[in-house]
């Protein structure tokens, strides 16, 4: 979105935004890189979660 917008460079003034860099911005920009990465954290906070309900279960609930 930032790259899209145009407003990227604001936000890290630092950066020397020449060709090379913009280039890069843009593979990054036109790549779905982050989709892997936000899916296995989305599965490892599902699974961290079933986990944890499951320990609560099996400790605090009373076994009949």
């Amino acid at each position: 979105m930032l790259s899209g917008s145009g407003t990227l460079p604001r936000f890290h003034p630092e950066i020397p935004w020449i060709s090379p860099v913009i280039t890069r911005a843009k593979e990054f920009e036109r790549g779905n890189w982050g989709a892997g990465a936000a899916a296995e954290a989305v599965a490892r906070t599902v699974t961290a979660t079933i986990v944890g309900n499951v320990i609560v279960a099996v400790t605090v609930l009373p076994q009949n």
